[in-house]
């Protein structure tokens, strides 16, 4: 058996803490997935034509952060013959040592399937949205957007394991 503790203070340098150790402790009782505050924390909206905005907002990911402090948009190719489906991520990428958001490009099928969320140990990913964009079509609208957030099995909201006691 294997016992660690910590946090104390370095005396002489002996007490080096690592970001990843710093993570596994807060991801002890922060759950991963994006902060529920404002309501359209990250929230992947239509805008115009195939301009979509994604709000302002944060996502923690087994004890690390994103902070996106203001809406930006992205404008999305369109296929001229088939349908596909893309998703937007909160990516958590270990060798980059970073989080980003990012589109995730489906393959344009007859009957197209949106690409999966990868959980491994190279990356962590949570969904914001899938967005259905149709052949040839000029507009992404709201009715094309499943906003996905909310799923606990995709992404879901931060939650605390701390509760208060009543004493």
């Amino acid at each position: 058996m294997a016992l660690r503790s910590g946090f104390f203070n370095s005396v002489a340098g002996d007490r080096l803490y690592s970001a990843a150790e710093f993570a596994e402790y807060f991801a002890a009782f922060i759950g991963s997935g994006v902060f529920p505050e404002p309501s359209t924390s990250l929230k992947v909206e239509a805008t115009t034509g195939l301009t979509l905005k994604i709000k302002a907002g944060k996502a923690w990911i087994n004890g690390y952060f994103l902070i996106n402090d203001a809406d930006y948009t992205e404008v999305i190719p369109v296929n001229a013959v088939l349908n596909r489906i893309d998703r937007y991520v909160v990516r958590l990428q270990f060798a980059s040592r970073s989080m980003t958001i990012v589109r995730k490009e489906g393959v344009a099928a007859s009957n197209p399937v949106a690409p999966s969320v990868t959980r491994d140990a190279e990356s962590i990913e949570l969904s914001l949205a899938l967005i259905q964009v149709n052949a040839g079509v000029s507009t992404i609208t709201v009715g094309n957007i499943t906003d996905t957030r909310a799923d606990a099995s995709a992404c879901g909201f931060v939650s605390s394991t701390i509760t208060n006691l009543p004493y």
